[in-house]
């Protein structure tokens, strides 16, 4: 193997860990944003009275 080889698969390693990384990143970065969207829906839901509504416990369960 020549120096060139051996620099071509340091650099090709160096590449698939910070690929490697980034996936990591992005899949935290998808979870995240799935939990940050299905927050947001369950708020319009309820804005919007899609689901019953919560009994009042002030009124007396009548």
């Amino acid at each position: 193997m020549g120096g060139q080889d051996v620099a071509g698969l340091v650099e090709l390693r160096r590449e698939n860990l910070y690929l490697r990384q980034r996936i990591v990143d992005l899949q935290s970065d998808v979870t995240s944003l799935t939990a940050e969207g299905d927050r947001l829906r369950q708020i319009l839901e309820r804005l919007h009275g899609r689901r019953a509504p919560l009994p009042d416990p002030l009124s007396g369960g009548q």
